[in-house]
C-alpha cells in the first residue's frame, strides 16, 4: 500500500468500493480548509461506498496526480500558494485523463493566499476576490447564506439530478415540465453559503449562476471544462464555495444531489451530456462594480458654499 512505502499520506477505502473502484484523492499539503477527516465527514460517509477516498500530506507530485493511481483530485480551499511545477503536475494530470475539481470561497485567491486562477485561466475559469450576497431575506438569516433557487444555465445539470437514483416520478415530470416552458433556470435549489462568483469563457461551460434574488446578478459560481469538446483529455470543475458540501450544508436543500452528479461527471470516461444551446449563450449578466460606500462616506470633502447675499446690479 501506499502508506508501506514510507508516504505520509492514506487511504480510507469504503465498505462498499472494490479494487477497482475509483480513486479520490483530497489534497490537504495546502492547508486546504476541509479535508475528509476534518469538517467533509460527512461527504466521506457519503462517498466511500462507490470511491475509494485518499488524503495527500505528501505533497503534489507526479507519483500521486497520475491517472494510474487516482483518478480524481480535489483541491478543497487551498490556503497556500502553488510552485510551477505543481501547476505542471496537475496540468500534466489534466492532460492524461484525470479530473480535478477545485473550490474556493468568499474573498477570492487574495483571502486565501492562494494563486490558483494562474492555472484556471487556462481553461477559461477565473475566481473572483468578491462574495455572493442574498438581496432579499428568505429562509437563510445571514445575506452571504444564499439560497439559489433560478440559477441554473445549463437545463443538463436539472436533468442530471432528476435522474439520479431515489428521484421521484414528480421531480422528474416537474424538470421536463420547466424545460419546455419559460422556467430554463429552475429544476435545482442549493444554498451557496460564503461563496465567490466567477468569470467564465470558452472553453469552460458555466452551470450554475447567483440568480435573479442575489448580488451581484447572475453571475457563474460554477463551471466545468472538459476536454473531450476540445478533442482533448480531462475533466476540470470548479466551484466558487468550500461550504457547500461541508457537514454543516451538505444535507441543507439540494446540496447533496448536486454533489452527487458532479462526482458523477468527474469520472473518467463519463461522459457530460451539456445542453448545445446553453452552453454557447449562457443567461449571465455583466459584472458590474460598485463604489465602497462605506470607504468613500469616510473620505469627507467639502462643497462650495452658495452666497446667500445678491450681487447689487449696477446700472
Amino acid at each position: 500500500s501506499a502508506a508501506g512505502q514510507g508516504r505520509s499520506f492514506y487511504t480510507m477505502d469504503g465498505d462498499g468500493a472494490g479494487p477497482n473502484a475509483i480513486t479520490v484523492v483530497f489534497d490537504t499539503f495546502k492547508k486546504e480548509t476541509f479535508t475528509p477527516s476534518k469538517g467533509l465527514k460527512q461527504l466521506q460517509r457519503r462517498l466511500k461506498m462507490q470511491y475509494n477516498i485518499i488524503e495527500n500530506k505528501e505533497g503534489i507530485e507526479q507519483s500521486i496526480y497520475n491517472v494510474r493511481n487516482t483518478q480524481i483530485a480535489v483541491f478543497w480551499g487551498p490556503r497556500e500558494k502553488f510552485t510551477k511545477s505543481e501547476f505542471a503536475v496537475i496540468k500534466n494530470y489534466l492532460e492524461d485523463g484525470g479530473s480535478v475539481f477545485m473550490l474556493l470561497g468568499e474573498g477570492g485567491e487574495g483571502k486565501y493566499g492562494t494563486n490558483i486562477n494562474f492555472l484556471l485561466e487556462e481553461y477559461g475559469i477565473y475566481i473572483n476576490s468578491d462574495c455572493a450576497v442574498r438581496s432579499v431575506y428568505h429562509k437563510y438569516l445571514h445575506p452571504k447564506e444564499v439560497l439559489i433557487s433560478n440559477g441554473v444555465l445549463n437545463r443538463e445539470l436539472s436533468h442530471a439530478i432528476a435522474r439520479l437514483p431515489g428521484a421521484s416520478k414528480s421531480e422528474r415530470e416537474s424538470v421536463d415540465l420547466s424545460s419546455t416552458q419559460h422556467d430554463l433556470h429552475g429544476g435545482l435549489e442549493i444554498v451557496f453559503p460564503y461563496g465567490a462568483t466567477l468569470n467564465v469563457q470558452k472553453p469552460a461551460i458555466p452551470l450554475l449562476s447567483t440568480g435573479q434574488e442575489s448580488y451581484p446578478l447572475n453571475r457563474p459560481v460554477l463551471a466545468v471544462y472538459d476536454g473531450k469538446l476540445l478533442h482533448k483529455q480531462g475533466k476540470l470543475i470548479v466551484l466558487g464555495s468550500d461550504k457547500v458540501f461541508n457537514d454543516e450544508w451538505l444535507l441543507k436543500e439540494e446540496n447533496g444531489k448536486l454533489l452527487d452528479v458532479l462526482m458523477k461527471w468527474l469520472v473518467p470516461g463519463q461522459e457530460i451530456k451539456l445542453n448545445s444551446n446553453d452552453a454557447e449563450d449562457p443567461d449571465i449578466n455583466e459584472y458590474h462594480h460598485v463604489p465602497d460606500t462605506g470607504a468613500l462616506a469616510s473620505r469627507v470633502r467639502c462643497c462650495l458654499q452658495v452666497p446667500n447675499f445678491r450681487l447689487k446690479r449696477q446700472n
